[in-house]
């Protein structure tokens, strides 16, 4: 058991890593540049990418909407990793495991599914179409590693959204599938918080 627990927390952050190399390869840099800012020389890409930072994540979406997916989870919190031109929130599990990652960022100029496919943190992931969601809408699935404990889990959920994209990360919340009434709970969420956006300008 105390294996498995292992496993799911490493799995957790495997998940949520994969979220902020999304926004750091649509941003045009590594992960390791986006976390270090502007000073790592990307200062001349804030210029020309949309400015996804004047959205605040932790208010696109209402406390009945996270409580929804999962009524243990505290108020959101924005993300102590910065990136340029993105807004990250965390909502957390009382053990402070963070659970629920919604994020904006600039779209991926490669287009939102071979952002996914091609990205540096997708190695043991399926890549989904989800239909319905703006632009266009894909999910990450984590693969089953019995070996490792590590059973299928969505990991995140991606929207594009005019010039800039959503991510939804649920990896704390144990969504085995789309076809688990949870992730159909999930897209509804991403999409009060596509429709906060568009009014937020």
């Amino acid at each position: 058991m105390a294996v498995n627990r292992k496993w799911r927390n490493a799995y957790l952050w495997m998940a949520l890593d994969l979220v902020l190399a999304v926004a750091a390869a649509s941003c045009g840099g590594s992960r390791r540049d986006a976390a270090q800012g502007s000073d790592s020389g990307g200062a001349s890409s804030e210029a020309t990418e949309p400015a996804s930072a004047d959205v605040d994540a932790c208010a696109l979406l209402t406390e009945a909407e996270v409580h929804a997916l999962d009524s243990s989870l505290g108020p959101g919190r924005p993300s102590s990793v910065q990136i340029p031109n993105v807004s990250t929130c965390h909502w957390d599990k009382p053990s402070g495991m963070p659970a629920l990652m919604l994020q904006i960022s600039p779209a991926d100029p490669s287009g939102l599914k071979a952002g996914l496919e091609n990205g540096p943190a997708t190695s043991g992931y399926r890549i989904e179409d989800v239909q319905g969601l703006d632009d266009s809408a894909a999910v990450a699935i984590q693969e089953a590693d019995p070996a490792s404990g590590i059973t299928p889990m969505v990991a995140l959920l991606e929207v594009k959204v005019g010039d800039r994209q959503l991510g939804l990360s649920p990896s704390g919340l144990g969504i085995r599938s789309t076809d688990d009434p949870a992730f159909h709970t999930l897209v509804q969420t991403a999409a009060a918080a596509i429709r906060r956006m568009k009014a937020g300008g």
